[in-house]
């Protein structure tokens, strides 16, 4: 496509969360105790921000730029993973809602 540059090997993850009134905080210790380490461990992902939504109390965003692909799946296939989506379960109103997109610019990565 002329005019749009697509970084190839890239995956953005938007993933939402409902947290149930009062369990907030509970499933982000759950995500520091399940997710974080994998964050901080896998080169493949560069960028994991977790972020409370301005607007909704009880919404929480998770954002991460991955690059390679592959590693969401191989993550959302694995056993640490499986026992995250365990202990979150109860604390949300309803399943995580998760979309991905192919990042075109991302600032400090190209030119």
């Amino acid at each position: 496509m002329a005019g749009k540059e697509v970084i190839v090997a890239m995956l953005a993850l938007f993933v939402k969360l409902r947290a149930k009134p009062g369990k907030r905080d509970e499933v982000k210790m759950l995500w520091e105790e399940h997710v974080k380490p994998h964050s901080e461990s896998e080169d493949a992902v560069d960028i994991s921000c977790y972020c409370y939504a301005a607007e909704e109390e009880n919404t929480i965003w998770l954002f991460e730029l991955l690059s390679s692909p592959s590693v969401a799946k191989k993550a959302m296939q694995s056993e640490w993973f499986a026992a995250y989506q365990n202990a979150i379960g109860p604390l949300l109103m309803a399943p995580p809602k998760i979309n991905t997109a192919t990042p075109v610019w991302v600032k400090h990565l190209q030119g």
